[in-house]
C-alpha cells in the first residue's frame, strides 16, 4: 500500500503540484467547494489542456424537491452550479450528460502515461467507482491525481442533526455494474460505511440481507461531533444487526486509511464475499474503490439510488486535499 500512499494539503505544499495536466474532471455542483481544487491549481499556473465537465441532470438544483416543497435560494444554488462557464474558455467538452458518462469516457482517447486529475468533491459515490474502473481497467492508466475539498459545515433542516438529508425519496439498492461479482462465496459480508441519512442503513440492510456486517465510521471526522451523529443516526441499525467487535474506524479525509481498514477486514472474513456499500466520505470512498479494484473477485459494490440529491448538504469549505494513485 505505500505505493499509492501520497497526499498533501493544496494549499500548504506547492511543491508536489503537477506542472501540466492532460485532463481535469469535474463535475458541476451547486455546492462552491466542488470548484476550489481547480481555481487553485489555475492560480498556480498548472497548465492544464483539457477540462472536462461532467453536468449531470441529476445533480442540477430543481425548483421543487420531490415531495413538491419549493427549493429555498433557488437563484443562488443555480447561479453557483454555472459557476463552471468561468472555466469555459478551456473547457473540452462541456456537457457530459448523466447516461453518457461513462460511454464518453470509454471513448476518450488516453494512454497509460497520460496525466489525469479528477476532483471527486462533486460526483457522487457510484460515478466515482465508475470513472475510476474505466480509467484503470479499461484505459490502463497508471497515475491519477485525485482531489478533493472538505466541507467547514454540513447543513441539518432546523439545526436538527437527524434532519439531514443528502439522498431524497425512496432508493433502489442495487450493486454498480463494474463491481459485481457473486463468485463462489456462500457466505456474504455487508461492509457499510456509515453517512448521516436516517434509515438508509436498515433499508439496505433488509435489501441485502447480509450472513454478517460490519460498519465503518469516520473518526477523526471533519469535524469532532460528525463521528457521533452518524453512530447516533444508525442507533436502531447498530443496535439490531452489528456486533459491538464490527464497528471499525477510519479518517474521513484519508482514503488510504479506509483502504488498510479493508484489508483487516478482508484478513478477518477471507471466506465470505465483500458487499461494499459506502455512504460514507468521499476520500472513504475513494479507499473503498481503490481495494476493490484491487480485489475484483472477491467484492461487489452496492447502493441506495435515490429518486434525487439534495441540491447543497454543505457550508464553506476548509481544507483542499490531493491524492496520488500509482496503479502499477
Amino acid at each position: 500500500m505505500n505505493r499509492l500512499y501520497k497526499m498533501y494539503e493544496l494549499e500548504a505544499d506547492k511543491v508536489n503540484l503537477p506542472l501540466k495536466l492532460d485532463y481535469f474532471l469535474i463535475a458541476a455542483n451547486s455546492d462552491q467547494r466542488c470548484y476550489n481544487s481547480l481555481s487553485l491549481l489555475l492560480d498556480y499556473n498548472c497548465n492544464i489542456e483539457n477540462i472536462v465537465l461532467f453536468d449531470y441532470q441529476k445533480l442540477r438544483p430543481k425548483p421543487k424537491d420531490i415531495n413538491g416543497v419549493i427549493t429555498p435560494n433557488l437563484e443562488i444554488l443555480e447561479e453557483n452550479y454555472n459557476n463552471y462557464k468561468n472555466f469555459n474558455p478551456t473547457v473540452n467538452h462541456p456537457c457530459v450528460k448523466d447516461d453518457d458518462d461513462v460511454n464518453f469516457m470509454a471513448t476518450m482517447t488516453l494512454s497509460e502515461n497520460t496525466q489525469i486529475g479528477i476532483d471527486i468533491t462533486g460526483f457522487t459515490v457510484p460515478d466515482v467507482f465508475r470513472i475510476l474502473y474505466i480509467l484503470k481497467e479499461l484505459k490502463k492508466i497508471r497515475s491519477l491525481y485525485v482531489y478533493y475539498t472538505e466541507p467547514q459545515h454540513y447543513i441539518f433542516k432546523e439545526n436538527i442533526f437527524n434532519k439531514y438529508e443528502h439522498l431524497l425519496g425512496e432508493s433502489i439498492y442495487k450493486p454498480v455494474p463494474e463491481y459485481f461479482t457473486v463468485g463462489s462465496y456462500e457466505r456474504e459480508l455487508l461492509v457499510f460505511f456509515l453517512g448521516f441519512d436516517l434509515l438508509r442503513s436498515n433499508y439496505i440492510y433488509e435489501k441485502a440481507l447480509p450472513d454478517e456486517v460490519v460498519v465503518i465510521n469516520g473518526f477523526p471526522a471533519y469535524i469532532p461531533k460528525l463521528k457521533d451523529i452518524s453512530l447516533l443516526n444508525n442507533y436502531s441499525f447498530l443496535t439490531a444487526h452489528v456486533d459491538n467487535g464490527h464497528i471499525f474506524y477510519t479518517r474521513a479525509n484519508n482514503p488510504f486509511s479506509a483502504y488498510n481498514t479493508l484489508c483487516d477486514i478482508r484478513g478477518q472474513f477471507p471466506d465470505y464475499l465483500l458487499n461494499v456499500c459506502v455512504l460514507g466520505t468521499k476520500p472513504m470512498a475513494l479507499g473503498a474503490c481503490l481495494f476493490c479494484l484491487e480485489n475484483k473477485e472477491n467484492v461487489k459494490v452496492t447502493y441506495p439510488y435515490p429518486q434525487q440529491y439534495a441540491p447543497n448538504t454543505t457550508q464553506a469549505r476548509t481544507k483542499s486535499w490531493c491524492y496520488i494513485i500509482n496503479f502499477d
